[in-house]
């Protein structure tokens, strides 16, 4: 199981760095993110904010998720730092309209 998840997030990752969304991962230690504890003891970490944004790309495209990007400051996804997780999956899932759903259907 955790090799297809590794399969998928390689999938995910190539897609957000071909549209310029996501920095390549140069190194193993930049592809370790801290975990947050957010609502219903979410762990929200890089992976959860990168999925979350692919679901945002799919719902309603390129343009607001440059939008979302602006929002929160950043050029792109990897920006983000860890303290700030929380925050960014919330504009994320305001952005989506699903603020108190679960957007990744878990």
């Amino acid at each position: 199981m955790d090799e297809l998840m590794e399969a998928i997030n390689a999938v995910i990752d190539a897609r957000l760095t071909e549209h310029g969304l996501l920095e390549e991962k140069k190194t193993e230690k930049t592809t370790k993110a801290g975990t947050k504890k957010g609502k219903k003891d979410e762990v929200i970490d890089a992976d959860t904010l990168k999925e979350a944004f692919v679901a945002l790309v799919n719902a309603k495209g390129k343009d607001e998720a440059k939008n979302v990007l602006k929002k929160l400051k950043v050029a792109k996804l990897s920006e983000i730092e860890e303290d700030d997780y929380e925050k960014a999956l919330g504009v994320i899932k305001s952005s989506t309209g699903e603020e108190d759903d679960d957007l990744l259907g878990d």
